[in-house]
């Protein structure tokens, strides 16, 4: 008995940690996983660059801990690295855009003329109220590209519904891979099936050699992660010919989803601004537990005002604990401005370029928190 009890205490762990260091890279740690009577995984330690079994290393910090490996560090593919330069001047106004009842306005004064193929603006929740939009555009001359942009949340009670949907409801399967929120699903295909890919299928016609531009804020963003991704699915245009741009988007499948996109994805960027609330909902569990929201690739993280000639973040991982995931206090006013711009203001008044964000409280949530429990 005594010789049992040892050998479950001190000579089974020795086994495991020593099969566990037999492992160099990220990927072949976090994918081992021994079956048998005794299950575990081994854990790999970017900090260290080592790979540990449970008793991970006590100097490794937890947010630099990985245990699946499509978490483990990745770079984009050469010649599709981020493009600030694209970030600011594409995709912010055309995110900025489709906010407004006349998209053209921003297209002429901000893309040097792009023409309006259609928006589109249908009821996508059980709120009569409530309403998703999109539109399609071209933009000939240098820019040589077909345009799908997605608006963002239209109302405080449009972000509630997402809310809803993201917890007590079931995801849907989605024909890239994996499983995504319905509302999102709801409120994609709903623009989808109302015309957009009979649009984005007309402009190609006329444009077959045109890249495909895919933009949208928020509620936006998860909605142009939708397309751009399915676009590629579909075979409607290969994936060298596809940019995704977000702002402030919000998780928007599972990990499943998140992997699928990834895998056909080549130039697919998630902006997000310092303390920017949005991109931390719905919340993310443990990695792949209980049908965990789980963010794609490649996150791009301004931790400052975005303000000309700050710096940014380039996040080599998936839903990367050492980005904004880092953040626990969070704010609306970081979601509303990007680049230093009202992002839906803008958008409303055509794009001018005299527009620009005025400085705000960046911690709007946790004062007005502070304050409740005051009283």
């Amino acid at each position: 008995m005594f010789l049992k009890s040892f050998c479950l205490l001190f000579v089974l762990p020795a086994l495991i940690a020593a099969k566990c260091g037999e492992w160099t890279t990220c990927n072949d740690c976090a994918s081992h996983k021994e079956d048998g009577l005794f299950n575990f995984e081994c854990r790999w330690c970017d900090t260290t660059k080592s790979c540990h079994d449970f008793s991970i290393d006590p100097d490794c910090p937890a947010n630099n801990i990985i245990d699946i490996a499509y978490d483990c560090p990745a770079t984009p593919q050469n010649g599709f690295d981020y493009d600030e330069n694209f970030a600011k001047t594409k995709a912010l106004p055309l995110s900025a855009a489709a906010y407004s009842d006349n998209p053209q306005a921003c297209l002429t004064n901000a893309l040097g003329g792009a023409q309006l193929k259609r928006q589109l603006t249908v009821h996508c929740d059980e709120s009569k109220k409530d309403t998703c939009s999109g539109f399609t555009a071209v933009s000939n001359a240098a820019d040589r590209a077909i345009i799908a942009s997605f608006r963002g949340s239209s109302g405080t009670w449009q972000l509630v519904m997402e809310g809803v949907d993201s917890i007590f409801k079931a995801k849907k399967p989605f024909v890239v891979g994996g499983n995504v929120d319905e509302y999102f699903f709801t409120a994609f295909y709903a623009i989808w099936n109302a015309g957009m890919r009979d649009d984005l299928l007309t402009l190609k016609a006329a444009n077959p050699d045109y890249e495909l531009w895919v933009t949208g804020h928020s509620l936006g963003g998860s909605m142009a992660s939708l397309c751009a991704s399915l676009a590629i699915k579909l075979n409607m245009w290969p994936a060298n010919k596809v940019k995704l741009v977000t702002f402030g988007q919000p998780r928007t499948g599972d990990i499943q989803y998140a992997e699928a996109h990834d895998n056909i994805m080549l130039y697919g960027y998630r902006v997000v601004h310092a303390e920017d609330l949005v991109p931390h909902i719905p919340p993310k569990v443990i990695n792949d537990w209980f049908d965990s929201p789980y963010h794609h690739r490649f996150e791009i993280w301004y931790d400052n005002n975005m303000l000309p000639g700050t710096s940014y973040q380039s996040c080599t991982r998936a839903d990367d604990d050492t980005c904004s995931n880092t953040k626990s206090d969070f704010s609306i006013t970081d979601h509303l401005h990007y680049f230093n711009i009202d992002v839906s203001a803008w958008g409303e008044g055509g794009c001018p370029a005299s527009m620009k964000g005025a400085a705000r409280d960046r911690h709007l949530f946790s004062k007005y928190f502070a304050k409740a429990k005051k009283h």
